[in-house]
């Protein structure tokens, strides 16, 4: 299923109930970067991992006293969200890490064995790309990459003529970073099972913030930053590892678990094996919360906010002469938009829209240089990204807008 189109485009704001935390120093900031991660936070968030220190503050696995037994509690806790907004089965593990590049390195790191075949696209994140290509020049795997079309889609025909009897792992993003095209996993995921080859969604940039369906379309491995659409704190991650399929992951990290402390290897049983050393409860306690926050204010919900948003911006720097905007406006995406000044440094006017207008953006490759050579020209360029999220509203796009039009009118 491709990124699942909003039903309208009214603008949604968030409920007076949930709170939260004031804009930085300077109120009038406007901050477009929640593709890089999610701000501000609720303050549900805050309070969980304020109250984690403050009231329990112990290593959950442990202790066999009862703060510790309630420090794992609320680790099994955030299990069960995750399982809850991925749509994932009891028996499917979840893995919490660090980061979705932790999450992502030890499924691909786990999975690939020397001398195999790993299928990928070039729209993905350097998370993916960089532990492909070092399974490649320390094993001597082969890494091919599928182009998409214009519009930023992967032809899910093109994965399966690419799967080879040495392929070992299909990696795919489930929405790009650069352009916002979100990706038909569910057809991809049955050409996966049909030969027999493990799937691997990142869904840093979609999880939270589209509808998503682990188990209905047959997704083998999912990881997900837990800071960007789940509104966690930064230094969270996870891994849905589909039953079964965890049979096939080594471990990368070797060390405590808090169980089967007399053995001389890493427990087999997952999330254990995955998760060598203490896990940072205070943290999870924050992604739980953020997790909690989304299910409650409803994925679909966000998604039709933040793609109102997007298309009104969309609207507007499509009117600008002298600015090219890249991506299709089809719903079928995210509030990520990409564009480039003929002529101006991306990160100059970056700076100009923060230090003049209050507006922050993210300027440069965003970590996927091959997205950007594959989709916006040849070569490839760095560009200026604007990505409003859940706590934008209407007036800080147009503000955005209008700014970026200012600049170009001054050149």
């Amino acid at each position: 299923m491709i990124l699942g189109q909003a039903s309208s485009l009214s603008f949604i704001f968030p409920p007076a109930s949930h709170t939260v935390i004031q804009r930085m120093a300077n109120p009038a900031k406007i901050f477009l970067d929640n593709a890089a991660t999610s701000w501000p936070k609720p303050s549900s968030v805050l309070d969980a991992i304020s109250s984690f220190y403050r009231d329990c503050g112990r290593s959950p696995g442990r202790g066999d006293y009862a703060s510790a037994a309630n420090a794992g509690a609320l680790v099994e806790r955030c299990r069960s969200l995750v399982r809850e907004i991925t749509s994932a089965r009891p028996d499917d593990a979840v893995v919490l890490t660090h980061s979705g590049t932790e999450a992502l390195n030890f499924a691909i790191q786990g999975l690939l064995r020397p001398g195999d075949h790993a299928v990928a696209s070039t729209l993905e994140h350097n998370s993916v790309l960089r532990p492909l290509f070092a399974a490649r020049d320390r094993h001597g795997c082969q890494i091919d990459l599928v182009e998409p079309d214009v519009a930023g889609r992967i032809d899910p025909i093109a994965v399966d003529t690419r799967i080879t009897a040495r392929t070992r792992l299909v990696c795919l993003t489930h929405a790009s970073n650069v352009t916002g095209m979100g990706q038909d996993l569910q057809a991809v995921a049955q050409l996966c099972r049909q030969r027999n080859v493990p799937l691997l969604v990142d869904a840093s940039q979609s999880l939270g913030r589209v509808p998503l369906d682990f188990a209905g379309w047959g997704i083998d491995l999912l990881a997900a930053a837990g800071h960007k659409g789940l509104f966690g704190p930064l230094g969270t991650g996870l891994l849905v590892v589909r039953a079964g399929v965890g049979d096939q992951l080594q471990p990368i990290l070797f060390g405590g678990t808090g169980r089967d402390s007399e053995l001389e290897h890493q427990p087999q049983a997952l999330p254990w094996r995955l998760e060598p050393g203490s896990l940072d409860a205070g943290n999870i306690a924050g992604l739980a919360a953020g997790i909690g926050f989304v299910l409650e204010t409803g994925v679909e919900r966000i998604r039709e906010h933040e793609l109102g948003l997007d298309q009104q911006f969309r609207a507007r720097v499509r009117a600008l002469p002298g600015v090219e905007l890249f991506g299709s406006d089809s719903l079928e995406r995210i509030a990520v938009s990409s564009l480039v000044v003929p002529g101006r440094d991306p990160a100059e006017l970056a700076m100009i829209l923060d230090a003049s207008f209050g507006i922050e953006v993210r300027s440069g490759w965003h970590c996927a240089p091959r997205a950007s050579r594959s989709v916006l020209k040849p070569g490839g360029q760095p560009t200026l990204r604007f990505s409003p999220g859940w706590y934008n509203t209407l007036d800080d796009v147009e503000r955005a807008a209008r700014a970026l039009q200012t600049i170009v009118s001054a050149h």
